[in-house]
């Protein structure tokens, strides 16, 4: 089922914080920059989608959605509307 309790699933934000914070330390932006830069020059997919999805954010999922033409998408009965009287 689970693991040993309080050890198992996700880190807590001070964790993530500590990772980041420490990694910050060590790393220059500049130096990700050119290197995700150098990457999508040498045409690397990976690096080229981390790009786009930064600037533009994540496509949205699409799902195609088919029935077969004698099953109505929308069962509306129309006879139970008032008719227009014109």
């Amino acid at each position: 089922m689970s693991g040993v309790k309080g050890k198992s699933g996700r880190k807590s934000t001070a964790d993530k914080r500590q990772l980041i914070e420490a990694l910050n330390n060590d790393i220059e932006i500049r130096d990700v920059v050119l290197k995700l830069r150098a990457l999508i020059m040498e045409k690397n997919i990976t690096a080229i989608r981390v790009y786009l999805e930064m600037m533009f954010g994540k496509p949205s999922q699409m799902m195609e959605v088919s029935a077969p033409p004698e099953m109505p998408l929308f069962n509306i009965n129309f006879e139970k509307f008032p008719k227009d009287e014109d």
